[in-house]
């Protein structure tokens, strides 16, 4: 296991490399972070370079490079151009050392950086030593930023879900064996909805794509036709689909072609080309309708239908006015006055009423309440109507507490 710092496990350099690459024990042994990084041997360098057929017209970028061996290798046996990107700035500064020792510094280059922040456009070929949490986080950026056929090389740590499409596994000098590589290619995107055209024959793809692995079904004159044994690697795609002929047999057909874009084309097994281009998805942006009347709060073009402008209109545009909304009616609640020398029964000057004690020389003032004529018997009870009455001592301005030392508010009560 080999715990690598945030940007990858740095990898020290072996003898095959002879002097460019020769490290001090001492210098193996360091830390980076409080974390140390193991050396791939020279025998999984030779694999990653093999498996992924790394010539002169590819370009190696190695994420948490280290001491910079997989793109020097790749440069002075194979010819190709090398990067390599790490946070160590002492680990950087000691592959352009090693990249000079080898002659190939005209061909190599080594920089001090995040590779979740890395431009990985340029690459066609990645090598990776790092966890597997780290290639999941990764996983993301390699399939959204790198092009399709782009080959991807991880050390010992695999993908998840993304199965890789070959493994490797080092054998060693004395017949031991070594780490684990994993190769993956980075599949076209497929997925979707298609127009198939097939010599003129107008036909309806349907794809469902899983990383490089997919299902399709062809449509033709309502009847579904399951795609046999697809293939997707890079941007090359293949598969076969039996379709019905003239007399009603069905034969089967082998597409082969490349996808560039969103347009796949190529040739059958039996003659002839055929072309699929991707139907425009329903729910992508588009132009709006106009709307039948601005928003509110925000002002918007009128509506197509308004005519122009005219004198009767005396606006930009003539359109219909918007309905009016209509007014509330007023409440029939009864205005809250105070009403001066009313009497609820059993209330009098000087006399006592339910919750409140007598006051010399006082008066009841109530508010909301109604006066209404006594129940008959045997009437139907009405319902009750608050009243909040309170005392007050002439004159009015002159309120005072009440003399039992209560508040003059009096309780809540009911007049039928």
């Amino acid at each position: 296991m080999r715990p690598p710092p945030r940007n990858g496990c740095a990898r020290l350099v072996a003898a095959p490399l002879a002097l460019a690459l020769a490290l001090p024990a001492a210098a193996q042994q360091r830390r980076v972070a409080d974390v140390p990084y193991v050396p791939t041997p020279m025998e999984a360098v030779e694999v990653i370079l093999d498996l992924a057929a790394v010539t002169s017209a590819d370009v190696v970028l190695d994420l948490g490079s280290g001491d910079g061996r997989i793109p020097i290798a790749a440069a002075l046996r194979r010819g190709a151009r090398g990067m390599g990107i790490d946070i160590d700035p002492a680990l950087v500064r000691l592959a352009e050392e090693n990249a000079r020792a080898a002659g190939v510094a005209d061909r190599v280059r080594f920089v001090r950086g995040d590779l979740f922040q890395a431009d990985l456009r340029p690459a066609t070929v990645v090598t990776l030593y790092l966890l597997s949490s780290l290639n999941l986080r990764l996983r993301p950026l390699l399939l959204e930023r790198l092009r399709p056929g782009t080959r991807v090389v991880s050390n010992s740590f695999g993908m998840g879900e993304w199965r890789p499409d070959s493994v490797v596994v080092v054998e060693r000098p004395g017949g031991d064996f070594g780490p684990r590589i994993y190769f993956w290619v980075v599949p076209a995107r497929v997925a979707g909805a298609w127009e198939l055209d097939v010599a003129g024959r107008p036909l309806a793809l349907e794809v469902r794509q899983s990383f490089q692995r997919f299902e399709a079904t062809v449509r033709a004159g309502g009847k579904a036709y399951p795609v046999e044994d697809p293939v997707l690697r890079g941007d090359s795609i293949a598969f076969t689909v039996r379709l019905p002929e003239g007399g009603g047999a069905s034969a089967p057909r082998r597409f082969a072609g490349r996808v560039a874009g969103g347009a796949m084309s190529g040739t059958l097994d039996s003659g002839g080309a055929w072309l699929a281009r991707r139907r425009p998805d329903p729910g992508a942006a588009g132009p709006r309708r106009p709307q039948r009347g601005p928003r509110r709060g925000r002002s918007s073009a009128p509506p197509p239908r308004c005519a122009p402008a005219s004198a009767a209109c005396g606006t930009r545009w003539c359109c219909p006015a918007p309905p009016r909304r209509a007014k509330r009616p007023p409440s029939r609640t009864p205005a809250r006055t105070p009403r001066e020398g009313f009497r609820p029964e059993g209330a009098r000057p000087g006399g006592s009423l339910p919750g409140l004690d007598s006051v010399a020389n006082g008066s009841i003032v109530c508010y909301g309440a109604e006066a209404r004529p006594r129940r008959q018997p045997g009437a139907r009870p009405k319902s009750a109507v608050p009243a909040f009455c309170f005392s007050r001592i002439h004159p009015p301005e002159n309120d005072l507490p009440h003399p039992n030392g209560r508040s003059n508010l009096s309780s809540t009560f009911s007049i039928d």
